[in-house]
């Protein structure tokens, strides 16, 4: 009975030891502690993207959402052949922002900017940039706070 026992006790240990890591190929990262989109139905994530990988991945909110941050970098889908391009995606946000309340502040090539007012006369900044690249689109968030300067007209 004795050897039995050991022999169990070697088997658990053996089983268990494999078990340790998680080295499984192709696993995905877990999302950022940081990263809270759902605190933001303000700012939609496109259709066919996904957060970039080798980015840190900012969205929170704070103080009832008084303080806001939200940093994030999406890369398309691979293989997805309806993917918006850039000069499309930032359209696509110029069609749903306003109806947000964002207001457009300035257009770039590539990037456009929106902005928020509080009555109080701060507010915030959205910057989305969207580029093209060897492996598809990229779109990049940068939302910011934003003062309006006293007796300028605002956006």
């Amino acid at each position: 009975m004795k050897v039995c026992l050991h022999g169990a006790a070697a088997l658990a240990a053996i089983l268990l030891a494999g078990c340790g890591g998680d080295d499984r190929p192709g696993q995905v990262s877990p999302t950022p502690r940081a990263y809270r989109p759902e605190h933001f139905p303000d700012i939609p994530l496109p259709p066919g993207y996904l957060l970039a990988p080798g980015h840190d991945q900012l969205a929170v909110a704070m103080a009832g959402g008084v303080v806001r941050r939200f940093d994030v970098w999406m890369v398309s889908k691979p293989k997805q052949a309806d993917i918006m391009r850039p000069a499309e995606l930032l359209a696509w946000y110029d069609e749903r922002l306003p109806g947000l309340g964002w207001t457009p502040a300035q257009a770039e090539s590539g990037e456009h900017r929106y902005r928020r007012t509080w009555p109080e006369g701060a507010g915030e900044e959205l910057t989305i940039a969207a580029a093209g690249s060897m492996s598809g689109p990229t779109v990049e968030f940068h939302l910011a706070p934003w003062a309006a300067v006293p007796g300028a007209a605002k956006p």
